[in-house]
């Protein structure tokens, strides 16, 4: 649709210069430096995954510990079946987001040594 946009004439030929994912490219790559939507969206839901990690007794928080992870931690919830529109985009920036998290072991209470992922590489 980005792409339909930007390449429209006034007499609606729509000849595609360049491909949208080229036009995400940076400027020093060849690009035209447009930010991609989807990545964006993707980290802006990702700033609100980490908000519900770092503030679990917020009152949004509990709601969505109540319908979706109730029964552990917000990084092992599943999908779910007939979940919303927005846990959805929540599960997938939670997914993107777990790749990059490291465990700090604290006092070590929250750590379960049967599930939790301990060893790298495992």
């Amino acid at each position: 649709m980005m792409n339909r946009y930007w390449w429209q004439s006034s007499n609606n030929k729509r000849v595609r210069w360049l491909a949208w994912e080229r036009m995400c490219m940076a400027k020093s790559k060849g690009g035209m430096g447009f930010r991609s939507l989807t990545g964006f969206n993707l980290a802006l839901l990702g700033k609100h995954v980490w908000n519900f990690m770092s503030n679990p007794n917020a009152l949004v928080t509990r709601i969505y510990k109540a319908k979706y992870f109730h029964d552990g931690h917000l990084l092992i919830a599943k999908k779910g079946s007939n979940s919303s529109f927005i846990w959805t985009g929540l599960w997938k920036a939670k997914e993107e987001l777990g790749k990059g998290l490291k465990w700090v072991l604290g006092d070590g209470n929250d750590i379960n040594i049967f599930s939790d992922q301990w060893l790298r590489g495992k």
